[in-house]
């Protein structure tokens, strides 16, 4: 288990996804805080606090759009990671996968909350080698590399 910290932010007006989003990142990444926010105003409080390795966003949320959200945090804080987690794909989806932002889209169903933490990890692998890395993925090294 490693010492460090970090923290996540998830981003979803729907209560039950959320707190199914966010049982799999504390469950892969228990040494993060995560923190939850389901509307505008936590959102704007969260916004000016900063410091996060991660911010999981649904597409709509009702009060903002979640391709809004995830801009306004990498304007703000470019070393996030962000990951766009929807119910439906925005239809320009192949000009976000090829755009800064989002670093990562997952569709939100089955496969892709069974992905979340996956790709969370990935892409805080690649921004901050030593950050948070899901605890499915701490497997000791084996002669040969296999």
């Amino acid at each position: 288990m490693s010492n460090l910290s970090c923290k996540l932010l998830l981003v979803d007006s729907d209560v039950a996804d959320a707190e199914l989003a966010g049982d799999l990142l504390r469950q892969s990444f228990p040494h993060c805080e995560l923190v939850t926010v389901t509307d505008a105003v936590a959102f704007a409080e969260q916004l000016s606090l900063g410091g996060f390795a991660a911010a999981v966003s649904e597409l709509a949320l009702g009060w903002a759009s979640g391709t809004d959200v995830l801009t306004a945090i990498a304007d703000r804080y470019p070393e996030t990671v962000t990951v766009l987690f929807a119910k439906s794909l925005p239809p320009n989806v192949k000009d976000l996968q090829s755009a800064s932002v989002p670093s990562a889209i997952l569709k939100k169903d089955e496969a892709g909350f069974l992905k979340l933490a996956d790709t969370v990890g990935s892409g805080l692998c690649g921004a901050q080698a030593s950050e948070c890395h899901p605890e499915t993925e701490r497997r000791p090294s084996t002669p040969g590399g296999k």
